[in-house]
C-alpha cells in the first residue's frame, strides 16, 4: 500500500485503486501525517513547520501540535539521534559518538550521485579523479560512498577515514595508505597533529573532502567540530594539489556551522575548485553561486557540478 501526502490528510492508494483510478480517498490520519513528517525529518535532519503545512494542507499550528505531541514516542527508537524543538521547526542533533553511522543513512542517493559523477564521470566521460593519480580522501559519510565507487580501479589513496579503509582495505587494483592519529569515533577517522603531518606531506594531485555548511554569501565553507580543524588545513593546504573537490549534498547550501575552515575564494587562488553535489533544490543554488563566482578574479577557477540522481 503506497500513501502520499494530499490537502488535508494522506492519500492510500491500493492495487484496486491504481487499477480502478477511482477510488483514491484522502484519510486525515494524525499518525500517518506524522510519520510522514518524521520520514522528511530522518531525511534532511530539519523540517519546517510552514513548509509542511503548505505540504500537507493543514495549518502551521496542526503542524506545531504534531511536532511537539508526536516525536518524544516516534523517536524513542533512535538512538543515534535526540529530538530539538525549534522556532519555525524541529531538527534531528547527533549524539556524538553516532553521528558518522547516522550519516551514512541520511541522503543516500544524493551521496552516491556525488560519487558516481566524480569517479566515472557524465555522458561525455570527464572524471574528476583518474586511475594511478594521487588522491587524498578526507572524513565523512558523502567519502565513504566515493571509496564504495572507486572499488576495482588503480588508484593511489591517502585517507584519515575509517570508512573509506573499511571499503577499499581488500582492493587489490588500489594502494591504500592511512594517516594514523587520534582515532575519533564521532568523526569515523582520524585527527590531531599526527593525522595533519601525514596529510600535509602525501603527494597528492587531487583533495576530496566534506563539508558541513556552504555560504553561497561569503563563500565560507564550515564543519560542526572544531577537532577537525588540523586536518582539514592539512588537506586544503597540500602543496602538489591541483584540484580540490568539495563533496557536498545540496542540504548543505545555507547550513552554516560555527566553525569556517576555508573561504572558496581563497582557495581559488591557488587551485581549481570543484563543489560536487546532488539533490532537492542544487539546481536552484547555481544561480547564487554563479552570482558569487563572478565577484572572484578568476571565476573560471571555482565550478558547481549538479550530479544527477538515479532515475533507476
Amino acid at each position: 500500500m503506497r500513501r502520499k501526502p494530499t490537502k488535508g490528510g494522506v492519500t492510500v492508494a491500493g492495487s484496486q485503486d491504481e487499477q480502478n483510478n477511482t477510488n483514491e480517498v484522502a484519510v486525515p490520519l494524525r499518525l500517518e501525517r506524522r510519520w510522514y513528517i518524521l520520514a522528511r525529518l530522518l531525511k534532511d535532519g530539519r523540517v519546517s513547520t510552514a513548509e509542511l503545512a503548505n505540504e500537507l494542507g493543514v495549518t502551521a499550528r496542526t503542524i506545531r501540535r504534531d511536532i511537539a505531541d508526536i516525536f518524544p514516542a516516534l523517536l524513542y527508537d533512535i538512538k543515534a539521534s535526540e529530538y530539538v524543538i525549534e522556532r519555525g521547526g524541529a531538527r534531528l542533533e547527533m549524539k556524538k559518538k553516532r553521528y558518522y553511522d547516522f550519516n551514512m543513512r541520511c541522503n543516500v542517493s544524493e551521496k552516491q550521485a556525488i560519487a558516481r559523477r566524480i569517479v566515472l564521470g557524465n555522458d561525455e566521460g570527464d572524471p574528476l579523479i583518474h586511475e594511478n593519480e594521487g588522491v587524498y580522501i578526507g572524513l565523512g559519510s558523502t567519502t565513504t560512498y566515493l571509496a564504495r565507487a572507486m572499488r576495482g580501479s588503480p588508484y593511489v589513496i591517502l585517507t584519515n577515514s575509517i570508512g573509506v579503509i573499511n571499503e577499499l582495505a581488500d582492493s587489490e587494483e588500489a594502494t591504500l595508505s592511512c594517516s594514523g592519529g587520534e582515532l575519533s569515533s564521532h568523526l569515523g577517522g582520524f585527527i590531531g597533529d599526527e593525522a595533519a603531518e601525514v596529510i600535509g606531506k602525501f603527494n597528492a594531485s587531487k583533495v576530496v573532502i566534506g563539508t558541513s555548511g556552504i555560504s553561497l554569501e561569503t563563500g565560507d565553507l564550515t564543519f560542526h567540530d572544531r577537532k577537525q580543524r588540523s586536518v582539514l588545513d592539512a588537506a586544503i593546504n597540500i602543496n602538489t594539489c591541483k584540484t580540490l573537490i568539495i563533496a557536498a549534498d545540496a542540504g548543505k547550501f545555507g547550513h552554516i556551522d560555527p566553525w569556517v575552515f576555508a573561504n572558496m575564494k581563497d582557495l581559488a587562488k591557488r587551485r581549481k575548485v570543484v563543489i560536487v553535489t546532488a539533490g532537492k533544490g542544487a539546481e536552484e543554488h547555481r544561480t547564487q553561486f554563479e552570482a558569487y563566482r563572478e565577484k572572484l578574479q578568476q571565476p573560471n577557477q571555482l565550478e558547481l557540478i549538479v550530479a544527477p540522481l538515479d532515475s533507476s
